[in-house]
């Protein structure tokens, strides 16, 4: 694989080296996999699986399967993960079903 000037850099000046198995090339406009997020050059986005779970809790409170104590945790651990990205719309679709579900209750 290339990237040769690349890897002297990292090499010499920052005394890394890159594993051949895990490196590639790849165009900016697909976003970087990293630490829980899609990166994009002008905004974080959640990974889809991480959406995708959330969802699932929301129906399984929903459906009564957990305690409102239950989500509530889940949730304040899923907003302080996502407040790292640019999903602001998405946490208030999140916490508004989660009030209203509440809100029944009552």
């Amino acid at each position: 694989m290339g990237g040769g000037g690349i890897r002297t850099f990292l090499k010499n000046n920052l005394k890394v080296e890159l594993h051949e198995d895990k490196i590639f090339i790849a165009p900016l406009v697909r976003g970087i996999d990293f630490v829980g997020f899609r990166n994009f050059y002008d905004c974080r986005l959640l990974r889809k699986r991480n959406i995708q779970k959330m969802r699932k809790i929301i129906v399984d409170y929903e459906d009564k399967e957990i305690s409102f104590l239950e989500i509530f945790d889940i949730f304040k651990g899923w907003r302080a993960y996502a407040k790292w990205s640019d999903c602001n719309e998405l946490e208030e679709e999140f916490k508004g079903k989660i009030i209203e579900e509440l809100w029944k209750k009552i």
